[in-house]
């Protein structure tokens, strides 16, 4: 199976530099236990934070857990002041 991954812009750095972030959540059962990843990469593609979240016992949808992680990584993006 391919990467299907697309990074967020979050800011352009000046030029060609910008920092990316990548997130994905899931769901076993769906619905069921859900967790959430990020990473998040500088301009030279250094990581500068990578996480996963475990969001809990409740059932989550696995769309619940993509949007989880996308509002994770845009909180830790502004964090970083990115």
């Amino acid at each position: 199976m391919k990467n299907s991954a697309v990074p967020i812009v979050v800011r352009n750095l000046g030029g060609n530099s910008t920092a990316k972030v990548f997130c994905d959540g899931g769901s076993r059962g769906n619905p069921g236990l859900g967790g959430a990843g990020i990473a998040i990469f500088g301009p030279d593609l250094a990581p500068l934070l990578k996480k996963g979240f475990y969001m809990g016992e409740l059932p989550y949808t696995n769309n619940q857990a993509e949007y989880y992680s996308l509002l994770k990584a845009l909180r830790e993006a502004k964090n970083l002041d990115l």
